[in-house]
Formats: C-alpha cells, sequence, structure tokens
C-alpha cells in the first residue's frame, strides 16, 4: 500500500528505516515513491530486475511511501547517506551491464543499474520547469542520488550509478 507522507513524517520514516530510497516518481508533478528495500542488496545488472527479485522475495510486506518532488532537497534526510563514488556512462553493447554486476558482486558495494528515478526525474524537471516552478534541476538530481545512497546494509562504503546510454544527454 502506497501511503502519502509530509517532509517530517518522510524525515522520521528516514530515520527509522536505513533500506528507505526513492524507487520511481509518480505523474508529472514529480511526487515521489519511495520503497523501503530494508537489507536487501541489488546485485542483478538492471535495477528494475533487483527489484523485481525483492517483490519477489517480499510479497505484500513491501513498505511504500509517496512524498513531495521537494522532499529530494531535504539536507535532513540526506544525512549518512554515501554519495556516489562513481558513474557509468556508456554506448549501448559495451560490456557496461556485466561491470555494474561485477561491481554489485561485492556487497561493499551499492550499485543502480540504469534505475528508474534517474531517468524519470529528467521528464519531471522539465514539466515543472515548463509549468514556471523553477525547481533546481541539478539540486533535485544531486538530492536522488545522494538519498539512493542510503547505506541500508553495514558493509556499503562505495556508490556506483549507471546511466541509460541517453542519459548522457542530460
Amino acid at each position: 500500500m502506497l501511503r502519502r507522507v509530509t517532509q517530517s513524517q518522510l524525515e522520521a520514516e528516514i530515520a527509522r528505516r536505513p533500506g528507505l530510497i526513492p524507487v520511481a516518481f509518480r505523474s508529472v508533478r514529480g511526487e515521489v515513491i519511495w520503497l523501503d528495500l530494508n537489507q536487501f542488496h541489488c546485485s542483478e545488472g538492471f535495477f528494475g530486475d533487483s527489484l523485481a527479485v525483492y517483490s519477489q522475495q517480499r510479497g505484500a510486506q513491501r513498505e511504500w511511501f509517496l512524498s513531495a518532488f521537494e522532499t529530494l532537497l531535504s539536507p535532513a534526510a540526506a544525512e549518512g547517506c554515501i554519495r556516489p563514488t562513481g558513474f557509468i556512462f556508456h554506448a549501448g553493447r559495451c560490456g557496461s551491464t556485466l561491470l555494474a554486476k561485477a561491481l554489485a558482486s561485492c556487497v561493499r558495494n551499492l550499485v543502480f543499474s540504469e534505475a528508474a528515478p534517474h531517468n524519470q526525474i529528467w521528464e519531471v524537471l522539465e514539466v515543472l520547469r515548463a509549468n514556471g516552478e523553477g525547481m533546481p534541476g541539478i539540486g533535485a538530481y544531486r538530492g536522488l542520488a545522494v538519498l539512493m545512497g542510503r547505506p541500508r546494509v553495514a558493509s556499503y562504503s562505495a556508490h556506483f550509478i549507471k546511466f541509460s546510454s541517453y542519459n548522457i544527454v542530460q
């Protein structure tokens, strides 16, 4: 079940749940969908595949939250996050998925390979800009990247983001 939360409620949930990260955006208004991955380590070649494995394991026990786009800009929520260590930019069919899987095979590495939020945020920012809502693009993206680096597994010490090939234009 998806539960809408305010900024302060989200910050309280983040303090209680080290596995709570943004996993998607809902609607062009940019509402952020959060999922508590608990201590699940994403090791599949693509983030969507890791979420599918997690969903199969947890079934209906998954905990979802919905927040306003502005929650990505919360400095309090970003405390303790692992900032990105490296970015993987690529052209298709070059071995980048193999690289991401190799990095993810070590439980010290937090790896997001072509994660939906990293793709969806650009459309949301464009709509917000077109509507005159002046949301800071780089700040919002930075917030997303940092918040996805929440250390839900104690051994994490590095955070890698593999972008989709078309993200390079962003």
